[in-house]
């Protein structure tokens, strides 16, 4: 019954959207020829335009285009979870990131197929309209149910299984968030001598032997097993008494506590996986900011060809040596791959690095010297401007490295990591990261490391956005560049 409301608001949800997406449509035509062509006529003219100009075959296509792309990447992105267990803000957070996808998957279809006609200001009226919709809706939908539920409306009873410190973190999450719409009927625990006992204001309202007959008594929408793990054994019994029962249970599955690591269900072939995953992006996720990467690599290698071929020039005449520099680099979990550098170094200076440990000026495994005797003189300029890591985008479309993400370490660097610095390598390693927007070579190993795992920790696609746009600043001001 719960699971088919859910669907059903869902399927509400999703159905506003659409009409939402239509009228956003439709009003970034009337904005478009209106009011920012400067056209000057009548209402009726006004209508005689929108009906010629809003509905043609390229826009048709476009809205083909727009609402079930639209619809699956707010899904995937998190805007049709529970409005229960859900912020305002990771609601919205949801919506604008597959408004975001959605602007950059119409900005390349026109580029791409241009005899569509689809015209970006048009675009991008619609997605900001589409945007300010939506969050006048998703306002007004958690006004509402805040306000119905604060008058005790709308609740779900809920039976907490065990009555220990787990218990009383549940109890203690569900009064805090009223939002959620949840409200504890009581306690059963395991063992029978509690029964009876008054525990931060509920009842020990009976014995897991005798959950059959608490059901049956009491009116309880869910059930939420907090049980220690030596009392695992129980778990199983008290899930068929709910499967019987026709009520929804849930285990506190946090049995373990990892300190960084994320518990996520998995089906393998039939069998039930709970997994320990150290990153929170999901497939369609990764598999999005690889296509990402993937178009805009190449965007850029276009984009700065010139440059490409003028600093290939200036190595070339300068220095004798080729004029891309090629080391084996650690990748995704371990994956050693060839990074392409432009060459900013005399011909042997990996010889020469011995000699020069002594004047390192990085703590740990990490090489640095700001002053390096190596540097060729265009080196020094292609260093301080990061052009000599331009040709990395060969690696961002060939699938080794990503735009953004921990930048790849060496062999021998890797072999002197501790443990905890070793998880850089559970993400596809990029070309910028917080590091790089946050003093590069200026910054420690340790810090260097944290900022790292920061990254991997919080990943989202703004995220990538956000270190994207603060890279450019950085590397234009060549700051902490050596």
């Amino acid at each position: 019954m719960l699971r088919e409301r859910a669907h059903l608001i869902t399927n509400i949800s999703t159905t506003v959207d659409v009409v939402i997406e239509l009228i956003a449509f439709w009003l970034a035509h009337v904005i478009r020829n209106d009011f920012l062509m400067g056209r000057s006529m009548d209402f009726m003219d006004k209508l005689y335009v929108i009906e010629e100009k809003a509905f043609t075959s390229d826009d048709l296509w476009m809205l083909v285009i727009i609402l079930p792309f639209s619809l699956f990447l707010f899904r995937q992105f998190g805007a049709y979870k529970s409005a229960r267990l859900s912020t305002f803000a990771m609601v919205m957070g949801g919506y604008l990131s597959g408004l975001l996808a959605m602007m950059i998957i119409l900005v390349l279809m026109h580029d791409i197929f241009q005899q569509l006609h689809i015209s970006r200001l048009t675009t991008v009226i619609f997605l900001m309209v589409t945007g300010a919709i939506l969050t006048i809706k998703e306002r007004t939908a958690f006004f509402v149910m805040h306000h119905i539920r604060g008058m005790g409306f709308n609740f779900r009873n809920v039976l907490i299984i065990g009555s220990g410190p787990r218990a009383l973190e549940v109890v203690s999450a569900i009064e805090e968030h009223p939002e959620w719409g949840l409200r504890v009927t009581g306690f059963a625990d395991p063992d029978p001598a509690r029964t009876g006992e008054e525990i931060q204001g509920h009842l020990v309202v009976g014995n897991v032997d005798d959950l059959s007959q608490i059901l049956d008594e009491n009116v309880v929408d869910e059930v939420i097993i907090a049980m220690p793990r030596s009392w695992f054994q129980l778990v199983e019994k008290v899930i068929r008494v709910c499967e019987i029962s026709g009520i929804r249970a849930h285990l506190r599955f946090d049995l373990f506590n990892p300190r960084i690591a994320k518990p996520v269900f998995h089906d393998l072939f039939g069998f039930k996986l709970l997994s320990f995953e150290t990153t929170s992006m999901h497939e369609v996720q990764l598999i999005f900011k690889r296509m990402f990467d993937a178009v805009l690599s190449l965007l850029l290698i276009l984009f700065f060809s010139p440059i490409l071929l003028i600093a290939a020039l200036l190595i070339k005449w300068t220095s004798p040596g080729p004029v891309l520099f090629n080391q084996v680099r650690m990748g995704l979990n371990g994956r050693k791959f060839n990074m392409y550098k432009f060459r900013s170094m005399h011909q042997d200076a990996e010889n020469q690095l011995e000699a020069l440990k002594a004047s390192n000026e990085m703590s740990g495994p990490v090489f640095k010297m700001a002053q390096d005797p190596r540097i060729t003189p265009v080196g020094s300029i292609i260093r301080k401007f990061s052009i000599d890591e331009l040709p990395q985008l060969f690696n961002v479309l060939k699938g080794d490295m990503s735009l953004v993400g921990p930048r790849p370490p060496i062999y021998k660097e890797v072999l002197e990591y501790q443990r905890k610095h070793r998880r850089r390598l559970s993400m596809r390693p990029g070309m910028t990261c917080i590091w790089q927007v946050s003093g590069r070579n200026d910054i420690g190993f340790e810090e260097w490391m944290e900022l790292d795992l920061q990254y991997i920790d919080n990943w989202s696609f703004w995220l990538d956005m956000k270190l994207l746009f603060k890279t450019i600043p950085a590397v234009l001001a060549g700051k902490g560049a050596h």
